[in-house]
């Protein structure tokens, strides 16, 4: 009988070891598994590391630079002359419309001069019509007084 409860012993232990091997198989998967996590995760970390050395060489450079505290100052000499030049296009927009107001008035005025004076020139040859006219009557009874 202690060779049957030998076997049996061994046969349980077959089987524990079968279940050791199948949890062993499951752990090696789940080793590999997380290696190759490990693995990427490095990766990303050394990716992470060289953008960092990357944005620390940039805000070495940027530091570096001789004028870079002007640029706030200059932005805002910007801004101040981006309104003043809008105010100036406003001026602008009401002088032409000013300029453009006066230059259809002095045309309308000088249309009036022309009429004006194309009437006085009507009249001056008129007047020297009956001028030229009284003087020529003029004459012809001096001539008749004379004979």
């Amino acid at each position: 009988m202690d060779v049957d409860k030998l076997w049996s012993y061994v046969e349980e232990q077959r089987l524990h070891l079968k279940d050791i091997d199948h949890i062993n198989d499951e752990q090696t998967g789940h080793l590999q598994s997380l290696s190759r996590d490990n693995n990427k995760i490095a990766d990303r970390v050394s990716t992470n590391e060289n953008s960092i050395n990357n944005l620390n060489e940039s805000i070495t450079k940027i530091n570096g630079m001789a004028h870079l505290e002007d640029i706030d100052s200059t932005w805002d000499t910007v801004k101040e002359h981006s309104g003043h030049l809008t105010e100036i296009a406003k001026q602008n927009e009401a002088i032409a419309i000013s300029v453009q107001k006066n230059k259809e008035d002095v045309e309308a005025k000088i249309v009036e001069a022309n009429n004006a004076i194309a009437s006085l020139t009507q009249k001056i040859k008129c007047a020297y019509l009956i001028a030229g006219g009284v003087a020529g009557l003029v004459i012809i009874e001096l001539i008749l007084l004379l004979v």
